[in-house]
């Protein structure tokens, strides 16, 4: 089953509660996604998430530069860490 979501900003613990349920999950038209560097890092490393790679990313914890550095590589919109 798929799905996509259509707003445009979104909390990252909901989309991975929703890679339970969908095989497939379109975020292409989402602007920004909110949550911690690690829910934010399994949403790009999961193969059920399609159109990541513009969104920004609001990080709600601290994170080292390693980490920044991989978010970096996984979009080329902005990062805010909010923490």
């Amino acid at each position: 089953m798929n799905t996509s979501i259509i707003s445009t900003n979104e909390n990252a613990s909901l989309l991975l509660s929703l890679s339970t349920t969908y095989d497939s999950i379109d975020i292409s038209q989402l602007v920004k996604i909110t949550g911690t560097s690690s829910e934010i890092m399994s949403i790009s490393n999961s193969s059920k998430f399609e159109g990541l790679g513009r969104q920004d990313f609001s990080v709600t914890d601290q994170i080292d530069n390693d980490t920044l550095l991989n978010l970096e590589q996984r979009t080329c919109g902005r990062i805010f860490e909010l923490s």
